[in-house]
């Protein structure tokens, strides 16, 4: 017989965030060039977004099911900025940008099972539009340059259309201790940009108007998948997966043809009835990220012109994670602990040029980079507390390469973090958590000073389940930072299930309170102290149903 199941998702999230801030940075650009900054900073930040999803999934007898889904989103952002600084940098900046948002997204999936082996073809294709309208009057590092303090004028209107396709063709199986799958498939990305802008100054500069014609980024790619899964003795289990193919870039750098890769080798070792070794090896030399190469002549704020990034070819990462873990179901109680190393490519995308007639070349291309990370967890019931106690343990370090303002050095950041929680576990529908964790970041530029940071965070979480249908939680936190000022939030939860076809939720963030701390980044080449009041308050509501 034949069946048809639907599902359908619709949200509407809203956010609303003011941020004031007042902060002194000394950064270190070489041992003889120092700038110290001090920053007033005000902005604001509203925006909406609308979304909504249905697929379906038909089962059409004969071992054939069919699916397909669809999904649409509409979203609209303002954030209005200003910032004043004194110091190295006399600096005055305004600035208002607006944001439209609009893509839909459909897949289709065939899937049919014959003789033990499972066949699928995947069809993918979407389109994502994103315009801008940007309005920037800045005198942002006139001042530094022995320049009269007069503001630069920035307009810009940008719309950037992506399409992009996926065609797959997949089959699996097995056998009593073989797992295989193998596949084709083919990628096509199309962004499509238009730009037009005015940048002018009072200074002896001339006025720069862009007007661009649409400017093409065409991305393809056809590549051979295939998995292999070995059950080596009844307990351990070898696998080993890969790809390759053929990737061709066209931008305004002009045509790139290169073959990519990417593979893995995994090993699971059974060590007990209750604990098991994984161990992951990853290379990969591919390039997805087609849509971070802007054509020539994009304005970016400061008065500065993104002159294109250019692609010189895929660069060779990879990694290696080890875990170990134990799982007591008996005493319900477990623990894991992990080790990983990762060896990245160069960040192509974090290198910004300066047009010559406005300004200088700010930042250059990371090269090599390297991440250590290094994990343990426990939590287990306890019997006389009627819950569950538990501990986190995380230590990272890392070394990267970079150039600033042209002086190439070294970065080095490390870190560790603690974490602990108790989690209720009575009868009662009212039951609670309790968590804490603290974190302390450092890092450091071409041996300079060390730049240190501590933050902490404890939560008292409340929740309420009368029945299977209901639930509701009510959330309250607080975080700390170095200098010891301590910033409040609670946060509610609710969902309600009257049947088995439809789900409400709500989701209420920083409700009657003033403010709340986002995490503080540390950046290894400078020292500064920033105290934030940050307002992030938005309220999301979504209706999920299916017949």
């Amino acid at each position: 017989s034949k069946k048809i199941r639907l599902n359908g998702m619709a949200g509407y999230h809203d956010l609303s965030l003011k941020n004031r801030a007042m902060s002194l940075v000394e950064t270190e650009i070489s041992d003889q060039d120092q700038w110290l900054i001090s920053n007033a900073m005000n902005r604001f930040q509203r925006s909406k977004r609308l979304e909504a999803r249905v697929s379906m999934e038909r089962d059409g007898g004969k071992n054939h099911i069919s699916g397909f889904d669809l999904m649409v989103s509409r979203a609209r952002q303002n954030n209005s900025f200003s910032n004043l600084s004194g110091g190295s940098i006399i600096d005055s900046l305004l600035e208002n940008l607006d944001n439209g948002l609009k893509g839909i997204w459909v897949s289709w999936k065939e899937t049919f099972l014959k003789g033990g082996k499972v066949m699928q073809f995947l069809v993918d294709f979407g389109h994502h539009q994103d315009q801008q309208d940007l309005d920037i009057r800045s005198s942002r590092y006139l001042a530094y340059w022995g320049l009269d303090s007069s503001y630069v004028i920035n307009r810009q209107d940008l719309v950037k259309k992506k399409n992009f396709g996926l065609a797959t063709v997949k089959i699996n199986g097995k056998t009593d201790r073989l797992q295989y799958e193998y596949a084709i498939r083919w990628g096509y990305q199309a962004l499509d940009y238009f730009s037009n802008g005015l940048v002018s100054s009072l200074e002896q500069k001339p006025d720069l108007v862009i007007d661009e014609a649409v400017t093409k980024t065409r991305g393809q790619s056809l590549k051979a998948m295939g998995r292999v899964g070995v059950n080596t003795d009844g307990k351990d289990w070898l696998g080993i997966s890969g790809e390759s193919g053929w990737e061709t870039l066209l931008s305004g750098a002009g045509r790139s043809n290169f073959i990519s890769f990417k593979g893995g080798l995994g090993y699971v070792k059974t060590l007990s009835l209750l604990s098991s070794m994984r161990l992951n090896y990853t290379a990969r030399t591919d390039y997805d990220q087609y849509d971070k190469f802007y054509p020539d002549g994009l304005i970016s704020g400061n008065g500065m012109i993104l002159n294109g990034l250019k692609f010189k070819g895929p660069e060779l990462s990879h990694g290696l994670i080890l875990t170990l873990n134990s799982n007591n179901l008996y005493r319900q109680r477990n623990w894991s602990a992990n080790f990983s190393y990762m060896a990245l490519p160069k960040r192509y995308v974090g290198g910004i040029e300066a047009n010559p007639a406005y300004g200088i070349q700010f930042f250059e291309l990371t090269h090599i980079n390297n991440t250590l990370n290094a994990g343990f967890n426990w939590e287990g019931y306890i019997r006389k507390i009627k819950g569950k106690i538990g501990g986190r343990l995380n230590m990272n370090s890392g070394r990267f390469e970079s150039v600033v303002n042209q002086v190439k050095g070294v970065s080095t950041r490390s870190g560790i973090r603690m974490e602990g929680w108790w989690v209720s576990g009575f009868i009662w529908p009212v039951n609670a958590e309790l968590k804490s964790s603290a974190t302390y970041s450092a890092g450091r530029w071409n041996h300079g000073e060390l730049n240190r940071n501590w933050q902490y965070e404890w939560s008292f979480k409340l929740k309420y389940k009368p029945r299977e249908s209901v639930y509701g939680a009510f959330v309250w936190h607080a975080h700390k930072l170095s200098q010891k000022k301590i910033f409040h939030g609670m946060d509610l939860f609710a969902s309600y299930k009257p049947g088995n076809t439809l789900l409400l939720t709500i989701t209420a963030n920083n409700l009657l309170n003033a403010g709340r701390l986002l995490e503080k980044s540390v950046m290894p080449y400078s020292r500064s102290e920033t105290g934030y009041v940050l307002v992030a308050r938005y309220i999301l509501f979504s209706v999920n149903w299916r017949f």
